[in-house]
């Protein structure tokens, strides 16, 4: 029981996170924008893009903060 409750609420929780360190900074407002930019184009490094992931979103707001 212990390890159902484990792999069904615990470890999702854990694989969410991992992958959203440029979403977090991208919503920080004290965040250097460099960093961020930095870190999702490290997440994104040979990947596909695929619909839905966050990819569109992050260059609408890169092309929105930098000039700024």
């Amino acid at each position: 029981m212990k390890k159902i409750f484990f792999l069904s609420f615990i470890l999702p929780l854990f694989l969410f996170s991992q992958n959203s360190n440029w979403v977090d900074l991208m919503q920080d407002p004290n965040s250097n924008f460099y960093e961020t930019q930095t870190a999702f184009n490290n997440f994104w490094e040979g990947k596909t893009i695929e619909k839905g992931k966050g990819w569109k979103q992050f260059k609408r707001w890169e092309n929105f903060i930098e000039p700024r």
